[in-house]
């Protein structure tokens, strides 16, 4: 394996996923940065996404394409972390079925990755765009560049959200993962926001101010949940790295939090279902 390509695992954890895969595989495809492979793991979909899957890997056959099939549902956050452990690569890209990722943005956080030894991730402002593939808008939270961990953590403290992006936009660094915990279960809101964070405690990151993938918003995105369970969540996860960190919320900012989260996630599902209705 060349040191100045190293191997970077793609993981595609998946469930009925045959509307946007197609469109998820093609943008991998087009990637500038060639050395990597592909794991799908299928919580036993009912639709074509296997067939869809196979039939990517036989267009492709210098393409290395892993499928795995649980034999019981694991839900999302457990088949990441499935995902995650059956990954080889020096690095990993949790890429949802349903998002898509630039052409540049494994060559580009593989290069930051580089570059920054002690970055345990790389993370990415973000197109939103709708079921169509339509450009809603762009959403750009953290300042271009090297980042130490710690710092990223304040910010997503004052935020009460998510900043570094979400798995798509995200490549992890495999080293800092090994023996590591990785998604909670207990926290189904902050699955990623908590491993990110858990992992900048001990890190740094690199994020780029240049959107490296699309995330998409459909009708039922942001609403399984109240925004009372998203809130709790959070503060859960706050509560639980502050030990570890030495990194706590305020009274100010968790009273400020309180009252602004709610409000917060009430606009960000309002939005949702416009667009998914426009």
């Amino acid at each position: 394996m060349s040191n100045d390509f190293p191997l970077v695992s793609v993981c595609i954890p998946v469930y009925n996923g045959e509307v946007f895969l197609e469109a998820t595989l093609q943008s991998l495809l087009a990637q500038t940065y060639a050395n990597w492979e592909l794991i799908v793991v299928d919580e036993k979909s009912e639709d074509r996404t296997l067939e869809i899957v196979k039939r990517f890997g036989e267009r492709n056959p210098g393409v290395p394409v892993k499928i795995y099939v649980n034999e019981t549902r694991l839900r999302q956050a457990r088949n990441m972390n499935r995902a995650i452990e059956l990954a080889k690569g020096e690095f990993i890209k949790v890429l949802c079925a349903d998002d898509l990722i630039e052409p540049d943005c494994l060559a580009v956080q593989v290069s930051a990755l580089q570059k920054h030894p002690s970055a345990v991730l790389a993370g990415s402002s973000k197109k939103v765009i709708d079921a169509k593939g339509r450009h809603l808008f762009t959403a750009n939270r953290l300042p271009d560049g090297f980042l130490p961990g710690k710092q990223a953590i304040k910010a997503c403290f004052r935020a009460g959200t998510n900043l570094i992006g979400e798995p798509s936009l995200v490549l992890l660094r495999a080293s800092a993962l090994k023996g590591f915990p990785l998604m909670n279960i207990e926290i189904p809101n902050c699955t990623d926001l908590d491993l990110w964070l858990r992992l900048l405690v001990h890190g740094d990151m690199v994020f780029s101010g240049k959107p490296l993938g699309s995330f998409r918003v459909q009708g039922q995105s942001g609403t399984r949940n109240t925004e009372a369970r998203v809130t709790s969540d959070f503060f859960a996860m706050a509560d639980a790295l502050s030990k570890e960190s030495g990194i706590a919320i305020s009274p100010f900012t968790r009273a400020w939090l309180a009252i602004w989260m709610p409000i917060q996630n009430a606009l960000r599902r309002l939005i949702y279902r416009c667009f998914a209705n426009s």
